[in-house]
């Protein structure tokens, strides 16, 4: 059973019982949120283990929530942290796990007798390393950790991690170096070590990718960005000719294998559609590529029948199509579910930049405008409101008393809410001043 939105009385009751606190901070809207809950949390090796843990669910859109997410240190949704009883963070589990990937990662982090913070420090001074201490670095989610070895100190963890893991941990070395990867991509001018090195991960990814173990869930951070690459090879080079026909020949193992759910195929079809993309210089899809998407899109929409689950597919599917270059079909799809979701204010603004790709300017401010009027009172709202303020600020800027109108009437609904200078509310709240200092004065 989830505590819902009360951290302390979930800390409280970690204390009491010795056992340990798992942190979910989510939000209704949010398709990775609904993913995760689908595909872990409401699977049956997750229910197994709930009585060897505290559930805590926090919506971040919940009066006071965001000043929740302060005190956990986290903003991106969705973020589950295990707390051990005296609150201490052991792991943050990534995304695109199964629910037994899941379950086996959690088993390690309940039972390792140290927290994150200090499997970090061990292998940031270079020090001996269990089997378990690679794998919590392996799987901890570092691109949302704001706490723990930030800034520059991030990619020479990982690098000393990865080229210290031994050989027989070796989907824990694979994980580690798309972690690497990513980290390095959000650090211009980090070192990833000399050519040799760099043949050596190389290699290393082509082996795992022609492996015919490899799966979805080791290279989701890779698939949702493929820009980490670079760090490895130039787009043009044979090198990087040589990883996205691996990268890609593993994608159409993984689709064929039929072992993953529609949004995890949607996701890995749109890695088929930029790896090819760039194998054949296209600057748009051919016609049987588009088909192919289109076929897919629509499987998702017709598979799809509870709310969590179209919450997440119709946003894979419609920016698959966008990128395949079916901006009917995508707009079509958008509209259509703006008419059905439960927070059709989530895909509005899909449809605001479509308007205004094709200069409609005014379709464009009333779709960002229904965004926020839709979205119920809280953080996503006030985000919302923030956004439609901004691009009235930009598109719009002579309508001066109907932008003061609406900075007022945002301003107004967040302003008793205790965290209204908390997270993510801090955040828009700066974006709102910003873009009121650019409005021209009378």
């Amino acid at each position: 059973m989830w505590l819902e939105n009360d951290l302390d009385a979930a800390l409280a009751q970690s204390k009491r019982t010795e056992r340990m606190l798992l942190v979910w901070w989510t939000a209704g809207w949010c398709p990775p949120c609904n993913e995760l809950k689908l595909s872990v949390f409401d699977q049956s090796p997750f229910a197994a283990h709930a009585d060897r843990l505290v559930l805590v669910a926090i919506d971040g859109d919940a009066r006071g929530a965001q000043t929740l997410g302060e005190r956990l240190r986290v903003r991106s949704y969705p973020s589950t942290v295990l707390l051990d009883t005296q609150g201490r963070e052991r792991l943050r589990f990534p995304g695109g796990l199964t629910a037994p990937e899941f379950c086996r990662i959690l088993d390690i982090a309940l039972t390792h007798p140290a927290p994150i913070a200090e499997i970090a420090e061990r292998a940031a001074q270079g020090e001996a390393l269990t089997d378990a201490d690679y794998e919590l670095i392996a799987y901890h989610w570092w691109a949302i950790d704001e706490v723990h070895a930030v800034g520059a100190e991030r990619v020479p963890l990982l690098l000393s991690a990865f080229k210290s893991c031994p050989a027989h941990l070796s989907t824990v070395r694979l994980r580690l170096l798309v972690q690497l990867l990513g980290a390095a991509s959000r650090r211009p001018g980090a070192l990833l070590g000399d050519e040799g090195d760099m043949q050596a991960m190389r290699e290393l990814l082509c082996s795992a990718l022609r492996s015919s173990e490899v799966r979805f869930s080791n290279l989701y951070f890779l698939l949702v960005d493929l820009a980490v690459l670079d760090g490895l090879a130039a787009d043009g080079t044979p090198a990087r000719e040589v990883l996205n026909r691996a990268l890609l020949d593993a994608l159409e193992r993984m689709l064929r294998a039929q072992s993953m759910t529609t949004t995890e195929r949607l996701i890995a079809l749109m890695a088929v559609l930029n790896v090819e993309g760039k194998l054949h210089a296209r600057k748009s899809p051919d016609p049987a590529m588009q088909e192919r998407v289109r076929d897919a899109a629509m499987q998702a929409d017709r598979i799809s029948l509870v709310a969590a689950e179209r919450q997440t597919t119709i946003n894979m599917a419609g920016h698959l199509l966008r990128a395949a270059g079916l901006t009917d079909e995508a707009r079509q799809m958008f509209t259509s579910e703006v008419k059905r979701s439960v927070y059709p204010g989530y895909f509005m603004p899909y449809l605001a930049e479509m308007s205004l790709e094709e200069g409609r300017v005014q379709e464009a401010i009333d779709w960002w405008r229904g965004a926020y009027e839709s979205t119920p009172l809280g953080a996503s709202r006030f985000s919302r409101g923030v956004r439609h303020i901004s691009q009235l600020i930009k598109l719009r800027p002579e309508e001066r008393a109907l932008i003061e109108r609406e900075v007022t009437r945002v301003l107004a609904e967040i302003g008793d809410d205790p965290a209204a200078l908390s997270g993510i509310n801090r955040s828009s709240m700066e974006m709102l001043f910003a873009n009121l200092a650019r409005l021209p004065s009378l």
